[in-house]
């Protein structure tokens, strides 16, 4: 393969070599190994047809499966051509010679991106990774290939994904993307089948417990054509991918560079997708050209089989498999990331990174009081500690409200028609209502009681003044009798 090196290389003039080619599934599951009697067909079978298209309709509800395919890259040599015209700008270094010494001070350390080559030894790659063996032991296993809209996990069986890996005619199609390996019991031994490379063993997340800790492993397998857009890996991790079948082609976008000239959204041309595909023959070209290499800290190259890339903690980058490929990939925390990872971590997983903390406390003190001090120094408080303090000062506030509460009650019925305004103004705000409620109260209970003494007193006189003129009229009569 002959790699470009120039700084100012971009590949708009690609589009010129692109010429059709002569689809044939039966000559690419020979290439690939696939030796079942499945593979000898000239189509898909009913039933991997039937699966696959209901799967398709639940991943893209924004596109019928028919229209998968409608630009037919199937048709090109797009991908060859993605293949064999790529700068080489990465590091590369071979993995049975280089220390982890060396691998942490040159680029962990640094946050710079690299290649191992030969890293595949600890794999086994011919007894149980290529495409027959990987058929034979777990085809009738259903793996991830996509996400529906409420983001409820869309599986397969790997036999129908197979058929569809040999037969598929999509622009951008569906990617096996196993992450819960572990529990999927008939899958579990995949994980058994390889040693983690020898410079990414140290893992914190493991500290929380596999059901706890993040999503960290994949298993994958890409048809040709597939692959994922510019993005950076979740919570800042640093993370490793192994290709064990097939070529990968891979753009990685310096940190610094902002999300909005990355996704180049506007070169997507009118009617198309946002995918992997495009981005690497349509949308790339033209932001490489408009804004620069150097501008951009860009780095371009080809993995192979048997290569183990290293891609930092927040570096942009995208992918496309320019062949059918096997692979697994990482990701994870350690002692030189956690500068980066945790501030990401303790904020998007408030809760788990207090679990974390506590866990970590117990088993590696010495990673906790590293991330204490992180927290120091940012003047971070934790998610269970805002908690904590937010719940002591509402407890102190209720207490404090009932004991003004209760002093304004003992005043009030201590002397309820002489509590003046100066009484109140010194209650807090949440008492003044009560206050104002028992003055007034007490104010209309004093003058109902001094109604009711006037009234009493003007039935009083009028009872006298009725007395008085009875006795009067009794007193004349009595005289008139006695004249007579």
């Amino acid at each position: 393969m002959e790699n470009q090196t120039n700084s100012n290389y971009y590949y708009n003039d690609l589009s010129s070599k692109v010429k059709e080619v002569v689809f044939d599934p039966k000559s690419k599951a020979k290439k690939l190994g696939l030796k079942s009697d499945r593979f000898r067909e000239s189509r898909m079978g009913s039933s991997a047809a039937d699966v696959i298209y209901d799967a398709k309709q639940r991943d893209r509800t924004y596109t019928k499966p028919e229209e998968w395919g409608k630009s037919s890259y199937y048709k090109t040599n797009w991908c060859q051509l993605l293949l064999e015209n790529c700068p080489d700008e990465i590091d590369r270094i071979d993995y049975l010679t280089t220390t982890p010494e060396y691998f942490v001070q040159n680029y962990e350390s640094k946050n710079k991106p690299c290649i191992f080559t030969n890293s595949a030894g600890n794999f086994n790659i011919e007894k149980y990774w290529t495409f027959q063996q990987i058929y034979n032991r777990y085809k009738d296993i259903s793996f991830k290939v996509g996400e529906d809209d409420k983001g409820k996990k869309i599986r397969i069986k790997l036999k129908y994904f197979f058929e569809y890996l040999v037969y598929n005619t999509d622009d951008s199609p569906l990617y096996m993307f196993e992450s819960a390996v572990e529990d999927i019991k008939e899958a579990r031994k995949m994980i058994e089948k390889y040693e983690v490379p020898k410079y990414f063993r140290e893992d914190l997340f493991q500290y929380i417990g596999e059901r706890k800790r993040p999503p960290y492993r994949w298993f994958l397998i890409g048809p040709e054509r597939s692959g994922t857009t510019v993005h950076i890996d979740p919570l800042q991790t640093s993370a490793w991918n192994t290709s064990l079948q097939g070529y990968k082609r891979w753009v990685l976008f310096d940190p610094n560079v902002p999300k909005s000239v990355v996704k180049a959204k506007k070169f997507i041309p009118t009617g198309e997708d946002d995918d992997a595909i495009q981005y690497f023959c349509k949308m790339l070209p033209k932001l490489v050209q408009e804004e620069g290499r150097e501008n951009l800290g860009i780095i371009e190259f080809i993995q192979g089989p048997g290569e183990t890339v290293f891609v930092p903690g927040g570096w942009w980058h995208a992918v496309i498999n320019v062949t059918d490929t096997v692979a697994v990939t990482q990701n994870y925390m350690n002692s030189v990331n956690i500068p980066w990872v945790w501030p990401c971590f303790r904020k998007e997983r408030k809760k788990l990174a207090c679990y974390a903390l506590k866990k970590f406390q117990k088993k590696i003190p010495q990673i906790h009081k590293r991330l204490v001090d992180i927290n120091e120094k940012d003047g971070f408080v934790m998610h269970d500690k805002k908690q904590s303090i937010k719940k002591k000062i509402f407890l102190e506030d209720e207490i404090k409200a009932k004991q003004e509460k209760r002093e304004l009650f003992n005043i009030a019925n201590a002397n309820p028609r002489y509590l003046s305004s100066d009484q109140t103004s010194n209650s807090s705000s949440s008492s003044s209502s009560s206050s104002y409620s028992s003055s007034s109260s007490s104010d209309e209970h004093s003058d109902s009681r001094s109604r009711s003494r006037s009234h009493s007193r003007k039935n009083r006189n009028k009872s006298r003044k009725r007395n008085a003129s009875s006795k009067h009229q009794r007193n004349n009569s009595n005289s008139s009798t006695t004249s007579r």
